[in-house]
Order: C-alpha cells, then structure tokens, then sequence
C-alpha cells in the first residue's frame, strides 16, 4: 500500500504554486521545487529556502507580492494613480456638495430633501417680493431649531447655497490641476481634500 505524503511545490523565488497530500506525488513543473512532508501554513506565506515566512498585509488592495523582493509592489502606473485619485476626489466633491451650508450664521441642511423644501420657500419669497407683498415662513434648520425666515432670507439662503456648491467645484477643480500636474505617485497621493 503507498503511502500518504505531504508535499509542496514551490517556485526558485518560494511562491507556493501546489501543496496537498498525496501517495504518488506530483512532479514539480520546470524550476520549480518539491518539499516533501511539508506544508505551508494556513495564511499567505512563502519558502525562503528553509521554512515558510509569513507574508505581512499588504498596504492596499493594489499590491502584489514580488517574491523575488519578497516586497509588496503597487504596480500601478503614474496615470493609474492619478485616475484613481481623481475618483476619490470626485466621491469626496458629491459628499461635500450635499452637505450643510451656512447663511447668517444658521446651518441649513444640504441634501437633497431639504433642498426640494427650500426650493418650493424660494420661489414662493421670489414671487412675494416681485408682487411686493411680504412673506415669512418658520423653518427647520440643520440643529432642529426652528426660525421664522423672510422672502430676502430665503433669496439669501439661494444665494449661499450655490455659493457653497460653486466653492466645491472650484476645490474640486484646483485638486485636478494638482493631479494632473503630478509627476510622481508620492506627489498624487498627497493630495487631499
């Protein structure tokens, strides 16, 4: 009866390709060598020549692990980076657009509910002062206090709006001139909202 053996075949530079149990081993393919009666270990690893090493975590989902540096490696290109962090600026732009504002020192909610709500006030103020009639309505702000506002605070509360969001595109804009006046990935990833 053959007996039941384990064994692991590994690459010259260590990189697990098989490892298993069996009675007939299998042949490691060209350059490649086969430990037998052992077995790498239940986390990511590689053979340095004696015993198996722990691969640390890489640093991000991007890297590989070169097994000749025995070195995780970003092998993205300068241009990956920069369409990546272009990305992350975009997300970071959507999240800002919507977010709260400020008009005479009241912090109004930004998202889009409360913008419908503001919308139907400023037009109802817009029509007020055009008919010269005088308009007032209580409204909720970001702190869930209520204030009582005029049509020209409404009009205001407009203006501040795109305001704020015309400040966020320009941010945005500036961030992508820096990206793409990046020469190197260092450079790219210091950039930051």
């Amino acid at each position: 009866m053959t007996e039941i053996r384990e064994y692991t075949i590994v690459t010259s530079d260590g990189e697990v390709v098989r490892h298993g149990k069996a009675g007939v081993l299998p042949e490691p393919p060209q350059g490649c060598l086969r430990l037998i009666g052992v077995l790498p270990p239940n986390a990511p690893s590689y053979w340095d020549g004696e015993v198996f090493i722990l691969k640390p975590p890489p640093p991000s989902a991007h890297h590989i692990f070169d097994y000749t540096t025995k070195q995780w490696v970003d092998p993205r290109t300068l241009d990956d980076h920069k369409s990546a962090k272009w990305k992350e600026i975009k997300r970071q732009r959507d999240v800002a657009e919507f977010a709260t504002f400020t008009y005479n020192n009241m912090e109004f909610d930004g998202d889009l509910d409360a913008q419908r709500r503001l919308t139907a006030y400023i037009s109802v103020s817009k029509s007020s002062i055009a008919a010269g009639q005088p308009f007032e309505a209580e409204f909720t702000l970001a702190n869930n206090t209520n204030v009582t506002l005029t049509a020209q605070d409404f009009v205001g509360i407009e203006l501040a709006k795109v305001q704020a969001v015309a400040a966020t595109f320009n941010h945005a804009s500036a961030l992508r001139a820096q990206i793409d006046a990046a020469t190197t990935v260092q450079e790219v990833e210091d950039i930051t909202w």
